[in-house]
């Protein structure tokens, strides 16, 4: 193991050993939900990010983040924005958590660049979790939960106390014509992998145009490795 590496390691058990020693107080008796959902979290921070950011700074965050993700209805987009008390009504946290998919970190980001609002410092995690009837994260898993997606960002802007809600309210609607607009995604690339394999299938045939069909198929199969954007997908009769 590299002298890197090994400071790498050594920072996050520092960081896990400061989470089991830390009592939360914003989370209603959910001690162990915590250190389940900081250990999980922790596979997402490297050692550089934990050297910038020591547990005394991290785990707070990470209790803010569990406390606002704690009770979160069915398809419901959580967005909040916290004000930090420091006298300067410019900086504060803003908190999102919804059910996973793509494009959230990258919409936020614009939302707030779209409100003239600075990212001080981020972390975003996807988490499998299950909840009760009401909406209770009850477990953290590896294995039966439901993808969620959680994102801490301190953030700064000019009279942010004033602008609070309407910074909640832009990053939310954004956050759900994405949701909208990528509902059907799984689908669409269903689709494309398909038509993508018929080319392959085609092109492995003594095809007239098989050198064209077999570059068919590499293009969609290099736009679903996520160098193109996929809006939608549309099925033509084959006499069109």
């Amino acid at each position: 193991m590299s002298s890197t590496s090994a400071r790498s390691t050594d920072r996050v058990q520092a960081f896990l050993a400061a989470v089991d020693i830390h009592e939360p107080t914003s989370l209603d008796h959910n001690e162990d939900l915590f250190r389940i959902f900081a250990r999980h979290l922790s596979r997402s921070l490297d050692g550089r990010y934990l050297d910038r950011h020591p547990p005394t700074e991290l785990i707070p965050a990470i209790e803010e983040l569990l406390a606002c993700a704690l009770f979160r209805e069915e398809n419901e987009i959580k967005v909040q924005v916290k004000l930090i008390e420091d006298g300067s009504d410019s900086r504060g946290i803003l908190i999102t958590t919804l059910p996973d998919q793509p494009f959230i970190v990258s919409v936020v980001r614009q939302a707030l660049f779209w409100n003239s609002v600075r990212v001080l410092r981020s972390f975003q995690t996807v988490v499998e979790v299950r909840r009760e009837a009401t909406g209770r994260m009850s477990a953290v898993t590896t294995t039966d939960g439901t993808k969620e997606a959680m994102g801490w960002i301190e953030i700064e802007a000019d009279n942010l106390k004033a602008r609070k809600s309407e910074i909640e309210t832009h990053v939310k609607q954004r956050l759900g014509f994405v949701t909208r607009s990528v509902a059907d995604y799984p689908t669409m690339r269903s689709n494309i992998e398909a038509c993508a394999a018929r080319y392959r299938k085609l092109a492995d045939t003594d095809h007239p145009d098989a050198a064209t069909l077999a570059a068919n198929g590499e293009f969609l199969e290099w736009a679903l490795a996520e160098h193109f954007v996929i809006l939608g997908t549309r099925t033509l009769d084959k006499d069109n």
